[in-house]
């Protein structure tokens, strides 16, 4: 779709709960994450934890006080 190699694709969260359901069987999840959780297994995307200190997402998604930018 936009032309990204999967090579060059990585998918980071800092919830374990979601890398859990990542690597459990899909038919042991609720429906609406199953489906979710099955298209990632099958683009066979690496996904890779990323501390909550740390994920970049956060800054645009959370608040918080400037000192902490700083």
């Amino acid at each position: 779709m936009l032309g990204i190699s999967k090579e060059n694709v990585f998918l980071h969260t800092d919830s374990y709960i979601c890398l859990c359901w990542i690597k459990k069987y899909c038919g042991d999840l609720t429906v609406y994450i199953s489906n979710r959780v099955k298209i990632i297994q099958d683009a066979q995307i690496d996904v890779f934890q990323c501390p909550t200190d740390n994920n970049p997402a956060d800054y645009v998604s959370k608040v918080k006080p400037i000192s902490s930018y700083l």
